[in-house]
């Protein structure tokens, strides 16, 4: 492994809108532009920070929520500007202040967080996309990043990339490719802060993965939900979403969901049709939900896309027991309860079949709202994505 990060905390004075004094009250969350990230609470900005976010590539816009809340932090995206990578800094975003601080953080590639305020960040080696170095920056406090043995299995040469964490586990990803032509996920898990490995398995998909963590607390175990997109750009097409509930030190279960009710009429297996799983997250009754969206196929067309018909637009599921059952919500594309009478809600076009012109943009933007009490308020339009503290840890 290569050496550690090693990193000191610098200061930056917020940005327009920030919030000041010890701390605001209000439910936390946040959306991206894309020229800039927005840290809300209620209806009122904590932070604004500008930032470079692309509409059609989500793994270089990642934004993460501490498992406290009180943070959040993203890499400042030196490639998509085209400087060096060395130069790449780590943004954290206290929400309570709205204080600002960059962190030097040369040849970061990806993070995720872990235990309560504490953010794990992989670095690529010096010159290559191979060796890495994974250390934790402790946003609590103004000490130095430290290198940690996080060391998951690699397999043909490649690097494990997070897909999902929660309190005691990392959920991490590796494509590789069977036969030549098949592209599988590696998945493993890792437990923090022994950092030993379980492996999940191999799975079908490309790396568009929809993951989310059941963040319950210190102490209790969390499960994990990924969906897997086996057949991309294909109008014949599934999206299955698995379960991996961890246990001590392995994985305790792993349950693959029924979504036979969403998929379009009369769909069955290999028969013209298609879903797509949008977003996924767990809410604070404890219950996984999803958007989807459906098509069926229309075979007199050639190219796959414009067989597609649209069956259902994006609109909220929700998973019981094993089975995904409407939940009454449509036209959604992500959503995030950020409080027990409130909920923010993501549209986007659906894009299925002709597409608009210029869909990189058309199809991956669009209108935020809050719902407070059943009132639905417009917050921004041109939103790429949002995002929440864990259910139940608003900051």
């Amino acid at each position: 492994m290569c050496p550690c990060i090693v990193a000191t905390l610098t200061s930056m004075a917020c940005m327009g809108g920030c919030g000041a004094g010890s701390g605001q009250r209000g439910s936390a969350y946040g959306y991206i532009t894309e020229r800039q990230l927005v840290v809300m609470r209620d209806d009122r900005v904590v932070a604004r920070v500008a930032r470079v976010f692309d509409p059609a590539n989500s793994s270089s816009n990642k934004v993460v929520w501490t498992n406290d809340g009180r943070y959040v932090a993203l890499l400042a995206g030196a490639t998509l500007r085209q400087e060096p990578r060395s130069s790449e800094q780590l943004i954290v975003v206290n929400t309570q202040t709205g204080q600002v601080r960059h962190l030097p953080c040369p040849n970061c590639e990806d993070l995720t967080p872990i235990e309560s305020h504490t953010i794990l960040v992989l670095a690529w080696g010096e010159g290559t996309h191979v060796a890495a170095a994974y250390s934790a920056f402790d946003l609590g406090s103004k000490a130095n990043s430290v290198s940690v043995p996080f060391d998951p299995p690699t397999y043909g040469g490649g690097v494990p990339v997070f897909l999902s964490s929660a309190f005691g586990w990392v959920l991490t990803t590796q494509s590789t490719w069977v036969g030549g032509q098949t592209l599988e996920q590696q998945i493993e898990m890792t437990k923090v802060p022994d950092y030993t490995n379980v492996s999940l398995g191999s799975f079908p998909s490309n790396e568009f993965m929809p993951a989310a963590p059941s963040s319950l607390g210190p102490g209790e175990s969390p499960r994990f939900a990924v969906a897997f997109r086996p057949n991309p750009g294909e109008c014949v097409a599934q999206f299955p979403v698995v379960v991996f509930e961890p246990n001590g030190q392995s994985v305790q279960s792993q349950m693959s969901t029924d979504m036979a009710a969403a998929e379009p009429p009369g769909y069955l297996s290999g028969v013209p049709g298609g879903i797509q799983v949008n977003d996924l997250w767990w809410s604070s009754d404890r219950h996984l939900y999803a958007t989807i969206t459906s098509w069926t196929c229309d075979e007199a067309k050639r190219a796959e896309n414009e067989k597609m018909v649209l069956a259902h637009h994006s609109s909220v599921w929700r998973l019981d027991g094993n089975r995904w059952v409407k939940d009454g919500l449509d036209r959604a594309t992500m959503v995030r309860q950020v409080d027990a009478t409130t909920q923010i809600e993501l549209t986007r076009p659906d894009c299925i079949g002709q597409v608009p012109p210029n869909p990189t943009i058309s199809c991956n933007r669009g209108a935020l709202y809050r719902v407070h009490e059943g009132t639905r308020m417009l917050v921004a339009r041109n939103v790429i994505s949002i995002s929440a503290p864990p259910p139940d840890r608003g900051g």
